[in-house]
This record gives structure tokens, C-alpha cells and sequence, in this order.
């Protein structure tokens, strides 16, 4: 875990030490109303876990942690999955609910059928306190059910909003709402093709009170979709990627931003100095008229170009974006990178050097 300025310099803050004793593979941070930092890591911990990818591309089997992190670096770990009916593999960024708890999801354990295998169909759970935690919900993949859940939000009206790769009737994802007592019920299930499939990433509430999206396949070129959902399950693709190579494709995320529309960044399109494009910084309206704001390209002689594989973004309040990217770079460890309204793009910190 590590903090970047934004004027690029780099702390480390606590490096993951694995084992029975400990979290490894980080997947997601969020900063509590406390001050301190609350993650999952996919693995570490003290149990054998079964997981729903093929056996042939499993690594370490540990179940995975929920940890927390104080500002000055000091680590605990709150909960250590067995992989069981509590869930396994935690995936996806913790949401800190209304009420002040903690709740994620898991994309193994739980309910274990033939659905979804001897792995289980993921849960969704609540972090009650160190070393106690609740399933709010477990997901078995069968007819009006999701599985493998990839993303959470909490909507206005205190429910919460699951993304799922997997389950209801066409096995191409969903969007599952739970409420808080642990009541589910599929809003809208993915059916492929124009529609899109596998939503990964959280929903984003607009001011419309409807949820907006994307999902990384599907559309006219299967290079994904932004879609809108109202919440009586009513959706409509909005944009289809791959349609302007420039604006990118296969989006990784999405955040709202200070205008009433969304940014995200593409794993691919934009620049082909890159085979299947470098990817891309992206703006989308609610109406579905995109655009990119920034072309990711190679890491080219020595110059600082930019880097390709952007992983996230993030808005300041004076509409200067940050991001991370996961290659290239000085030193081939990826990028801490700004992008200026004026699209101006600027590598603030070079990671892949020693101790960085």
C-alpha cells in the first residue's frame, strides 16, 4: 500500500507479508469516516479456498482478508475467510454503509451447487468487528439468482446494488439488489450481443435517480457498452465501444465527474502503437455522447509518453484527473500519471524502481 502526492512523490505505507499471519494481492482501498483504510486482498490467510476459475490457472489458494491500515502505516487484519458458507476470494471494493459498517463481496464460497461448482457462487457480506463477519446474502447461480459477484454500491434508498458475471437465466451477468435485512431480487439480467455482458465495475447513481454502467463485452463490436438501468429494470445501451476505435474499448471503469457525466478509462483502442490500442482516458454524458480526453501510448526512448493499461481514475474538485497505470514507464512498473482539463497528461511518479 502506498501514497502518491500529487506531486508525485511515493511512500510506501505497508508491504503485504502473506502467509497465515496476513492478506497478499491487495484488491481494493477506501478511506473510512474514521480516517483509516479498509481493503480486501484476494490472498493470505490461514485457509484453503476453493475458487471458481479453472484449477489450471489457480495460484495460492488462501481465502483473502478484509485489513485495515492506518494513515501512519499501521496494519490489522479485521477477518480471515475460510472460504465456506462466509465466502472466499473477496474481489471487489469495500462499500462503508449509512450505518457506519463494512460490506463486500466474495466471488467464492457460500452456496455450493451444481451452478456454480464446488467453488460456491460468492456472497455478500458485513464486517461486524475484528475477526467477526455476517453473509448479508449468498448467491447460487441458479434461474433469478446471480453468481460470482464483481462489484457493490449502495444506492440512495439504502439498498445495495451487486454486479454479477455469472447466473440468471442467460449466464452472462446481472444486476442484484439486496437490501440490508438480506432480501434479493435480479433487476436485470445481461442476455449478450448488442445488450453487453459481464459487468465488472460499481454503479454509478445519477441525479436522474437511475444507475448508469458499462460492461466490458457486448455491443455492436463486443467491445462493451455504457448502459443506463432505471431502477424498475429497465435498461438501455447508451454507447457501444469499438464503434470509434479512437474514443477505445473494453472500459475498466467508471466514475462520476463534476459536469453531471462520467469518466473511465479502456483497456484498449486509442493509439496503435499498442496492437490492440494503447487505451484510453474517456468522458461519457448520460445522454451517451463520448469522447476521449486523453490516447495512452507506449513508453517510448527514454520520454516519459505515457503508459498504456490505465487501471482507475479519480477527479479533483478543480477537474484535474489522476490515474495509475499498470505498464511501461521509466521503469516498465507502470505510472502515477495527471491529466489537466486542457488535456495535457503528465507522469507524476515512475513506479518499478527499487523500494518504489
Amino acid at each position: 500500500m502506498f501514497r502518491v502526492t500529487p506531486q508525485g512523490d511515493e511512500t510506501v505505507l505497508y508491504s503485504f507479508a502473506g502467509g497465515s499471519s496476513d492478506g497478499a494481492g491487495p484488491e481494493s482501498l477506501i478511506q473510512g469516516r474514521d480516517g483509516n483504510f479498509y481493503g480486501t486482498t484476494s490472498l493470505g490467510g490461514i485457509s484453503a479456498c476453493a475458487r471458481p476459475e479453472p484449477v489450471s490457472q489457480q495460484g495460492p489458494s488462501e481465502c483473502g482478508t478484509v485489513f485495515e491500515v492506518t494513515p501512519d502505516g499501521e496494519e490489522s487484519v479485521l477477518y480471515f475467510f475460510s472460504g465456506k458458507a462466509d465466502g472466499g476470494a473477496p474481489n471487489a471494493s469495500l462499500v462503508q454503509a449509512s450505518d457506519g459498517s463494512l460490506l463486500g463481496t466474495c466471488a467464492s464460497g457460500g452456496i455450493a451447487n451444481q451452478a456454480n461448482g464446488a467453488a460456491g457462487g460468492g456472497v455478500l457480506f458485513r464486517i461486524l468487528g475484528t475477526g467477526f463477519e455476517e453473509v448479508v446474502y449468498a448467491f447460487d447461480g441458479s434461474n433469478g439468482n446471480g453468481a460470482l459477484p464483481t462489484s457493490l454500491m449502495q444506492a440512495a434508498d439504502g439498498n445495495f446494488y451487486v454486479t454479477t458475471d455469472l447466473g440468471d437465466t442467460a449466464n452472462l451477468g446481472a444486476i442484484v439488489r439486496v437490501t440490508a435485512d438480506g432480501a434479493e431480487w435480479v433487476v436485470y439480467s445481461f442476455l449478450g450481443g448488442m445488450d453487453g455482458r459481464f459487468p465488472s465495475t460499481p454503479l454509478i447513481q445519477g441525479s436522474d435517480g437511475s444507475f448508469y454502467g458499462v460492461t466490458g463485452f457486448g455491443g455492436l463490436k463486443d467491445e462493451g457498452t455504457f448502459f443506463r438501468l432505471r431502477p424498475s429494470g429497465q435498461e438501455a445501451v447508451l454507447y457501444q465501444f469499438g464503434t470509434d476505435q479512437a474514443g477505445g474499448t473494453g472500459p475498466l471503469t467508471i466514475v462520476a465527474d463534476g459536469n453531471r457525466a462520467f469518466l473511465g478509462v479502456t483497456a484498449g483502442g486509442g493509439s496503435s502503437a499498442c496492437v490492440d490500442g494503447c487505451g484510453t482516458v474517456y468522458q461519457v454524458a448520460p445522454s451517451g455522447t463520448e469522447s476521449a480526453l486523453y490516447q495512452f501510448g507506449k513508453y517510448v526512448s527514454g520520454n516519459l509518453v505515457s503508459s498504456d493499461d490505465a487501471m482507475a481514475v479519480v477527479e479533483s474538485a478543480a477537474g484535474t484527473v489522476y490515474g495509475i497505470t499498470a505498464d511501461d514507464g521509466q521503469f516498465g512498473g507502470g505510472t502515477f500519471f495527471s491529466l489537466r482539463p486542457d488535456g495535457v497528461l503528465s507522469t507524476l511518479h515512475a513506479f518499478g524502481s527499487k523500494g518504489s
